[in-house]
């Protein structure tokens, strides 16, 4: 039986968005740390830890969304693979907003981080979702 391409497809988009969602979040926890740094040394207050913490929930969804594009390659775990972009959806827009909300990011890191990652798990629920049979 040959195989189909919709999962390779969903793996690939899966990974790539978890490595987008990686690398905005490190740069927001950069942000965060500078900030922190900043009104402690200079104002004399702490912000919240909030945005660390918002942070940290994104590195894990960062990492299921790249285990999950992982499965998808190899045609396991159909019920993983559609998780990890189903999260990605959720999560990353809900944190964005909220930091975006901060001043921690700004709009075009709020893209980054939220939209271009949502609007591939979209394209990844589809294909998984399209290619359950593929998968053991």
């Amino acid at each position: 039986m040959e195989k189909a391409w919709m999962p390779n497809i969903a793996g690939i988009l899966n990974i790539v968005a978890g490595f987008q969602i990686l690398g905005t979040a490190s740069l927001a926890l950069v942000a965060t740390i500078i900030v922190a740094w900043y009104h402690s040394t200079f104002v004399g207050d702490s912000p919240s830890s909030n945005t660390a913490i918002m942070t940290l929930l994104l590195f894990m969804v960062s990492a299921l969304a790249i285990i999950s594009g992982i499965f998808a390659l190899r045609r396991r775990n159909w019920t993983l693979v559609l998780a990890g972009p189903i999260l990605m959806c959720i999560i990353p827009p809900l944190i964005g907003s909220r930091v975006l909300e901060e001043g921690t990011i700004s709009v075009i890191g709020f893209i980054m981080l939220a939209v271009v990652p949502s609007l591939m798990g979209i394209a990844a629920i589809v294909f998984t979702a399209l290619s359950k049979k593929e998968f053991k």
